[in-house]
């Protein structure tokens, strides 16, 4: 890591200095000055969600993959983007009409979940309520060409193989929410994918849950 920045061995560096802080100033100027390499509006006495900045990484890493040159015995058509493949992921939301029972829909491609924390303070409660079906009053529909009721739904419609999950640690009032989030080793997908085979193959249904990121 002498040749470059490693932004674990420098975590790992300042975990250790404030477990074993005493009296001596803490150096943080110079990480923070290679974190605004990943993420420009990281700055000094400034508040940065984790999300916020490990997409800050995601970007500069997904178009370092784009600038890179295809392996050999690669066809060209299909250009190779480990971020891509490891953590892009998408959701589909559909809108249904009350009262022709049209149909659309629309897919969005995301580096994981942003997932309310909600009274019940586990993960399957917060997956449920990210999926649940919601209520919409005044709405243009295409099928009939009415203001109408419609039910509006968000689905996982592919999932990553590495799917992660960020919990919102503020509330609508800019509480912050404190407390532990209750989470299953093994999450069962099925109930929050629009389609099993579409959002799973070749992976399987159930997701090892690891660590969830708090943003």
């Amino acid at each position: 890591h002498s040749a470059g920045f490693c932004i674990v061995c420098a975590l790992d560096s300042l975990f250790m200095s404030l477990v074993n802080y005493i009296s001596q100033a803490l150096y943080i100027y110079e990480f923070v000055h290679h974190i605004t390499i990943f993420s420009s509006s990281f700055m000094l006495f400034k508040q940065e969600y984790a999300y916020e900045f490990l997409l800050g990484v995601f970007n500069l890493l997904e178009m370092k993959f784009d600038d890179s040159k295809i392996p050999y015995g690669r066809k060209p058509c299909l250009p190779i983007n480990l971020l891509r493949d490891f953590f892009l992921c998408s959701t589909i939301s559909i809108i249904s009409c009350s009262n022709c029972l049209y149909t659309s829909s629309q897919t969005e491609t995301c580096y994981g979940l942003s997932l309310s924390i909600t009274a019940e303070m586990s993960l399957i409660a917060e997956m449920s309520f990210f999926t649940k079906t919601e209520e919409l009053s005044d709405v243009s529909c295409d099928g009939c060409n009415h203001r109408v009721k419609a039910e509006k739904k968000i689905l996982l419609k592919k999932r990553a193989p590495f799917l992660i999950l960020q919990l919102n640690t503020f509330s609508s009032f800019e509480d912050k929410i404190k407390g532990c989030i209750a989470f299953p080793l093994l999450l069962d997908m099925s109930p929050y994918c629009s389609s099993l085979v579409d959002m799973c193959w070749p992976l399987p249904p159930r997701l090892n849950v690891y660590h969830m990121l708090f943003g």
